[in-house]
Parts: structure tokens; sequence; C-alpha cells
């Protein structure tokens, strides 16, 4: 099966959830060679993964994943080079949603940006989300204790591919007729 032409998630691909924040980061890489690369990292969590996926169309905007051989990594081994330990395989649905996704990016205070004029905040404009059930990254930070409450499960994650954006002022979006909203980046 071709998957460049998988239409729900295309692929190779680079996504991440909140890409709007700077001080934390959930990524998928996909690559034509079906081999993935996952990194969670936040003020509490730090970790990546390689593995393999496969993918199955499910509908013209959804698609089955198969995660499978993937391994934890120290956050510093880049090389992929020694894992830490294996992953059991698992399934994700993905749901490409079409759409206006505007988000401003985050303040820092104290890196030069804290000047920000509220018409000048710089933004990002997004066309498609895919909306992975449950989160790839969830196995990966699921030891974490600031992952998730006892008891509770994950639910479903939005994620961006990086490279589909478009970088707009909050005004140049407002003259648009969009409003582009703030989330906070703190790690829930």
């Amino acid at each position: 099966m071709p998957r460049a032409s998988v239409e729900p998630l295309p692929i190779p691909g680079h996504f991440a959830a909140r890409p709007f924040c700077t001080n934390q980061g959930h990524f998928l890489n996909f690559s034509a060679s079906e081999t993935v690369e996952m990194v969670a990292s936040g003020q509490s969590i730090n970790t990546r993964a390689k593995g393999r996926f496969s993918i199955q169309t499910l509908t013209r905007n959804s698609a089955l994943l198969y995660f499978f051989g993937i391994k934890v990594y120290e956050s510093l081994d880049s090389a992929y080079s020694t894992p830490i330990r294996p992953l059991a395989s698992f399934n994700a649905t993905v749901t490409c949603e079409q759409g206006v996704f505007a988000f401003k990016k985050q303040k820092f205070i104290g890196n030069g940006n804290e000047n920000w004029e509220e018409d000048s905040w710089p933004c990002l404009l997004y066309h498609a989300r895919y909306v992975f059930e449950p989160d790839p990254l969830y196995p990966l930070i699921a030891n974490n204790p600031a992952s998730l409450p006892e008891g509770q499960t994950p639910g479903p994650a939005h994620y961006y591919r990086l490279g589909d954006q478009q970088e707009l002022t909050r005004k140049e979006l407002l003259d648009m007729g969009i409003s582009p909203i703030y989330e906070h980046c703190l790690e829930k």
C-alpha cells in the first residue's frame, strides 16, 4: 500500500501536539519507510522512542495505526543507540479534521517577547488537525506521576502537521475574521 497517498495521515510527516508551546513538546515523526519517532518533553517528562508502524485506511479521513517494535530511549540519546525498555504494541485511530485552528504563540517573560503588543502577537494558523485516539505518546509517559491521575484513561490528542502552518499576527487573523485562542502550555 503506498503510504504517501493515505488521506487521513500525510506520510512522511512530522506532527506536534500543542505546537504553539515552546516549553514542552509532543512530537510524532512518521517516515515513508514505516518507522516512527516519538518524543515527549516538558517540565517533568523527557523521553523518546522509535519503532515501526503500519496504517490501514478506514474512511476517507480516518485510519487505524498499529505501533510495534517500539523501544524507549534516554531523552538525550538522539542517535537511538541504547534502548532502556520496549513498549508493548498498541493501536490508535487517527481522524483528519478540516477547519480553522488558530493559536497565539506562547509568551515567556525575560526573553524579549514579553513586550509583544496584542495586535502584533505571533500566531499559528492550521487548516487541518489530526485527532489520535488514544494519544500514541501516552504509553511513553504512562509511568510518570505527572501524566494522568490514577484511574483516568488517556483521551484523544490533537496533533498538527509541522510545516503546514501559516505564521500571522493576531491582527492579521482578526482581519480575516479569525480569533486565535490562547492555551496555557503548562503540563496537566
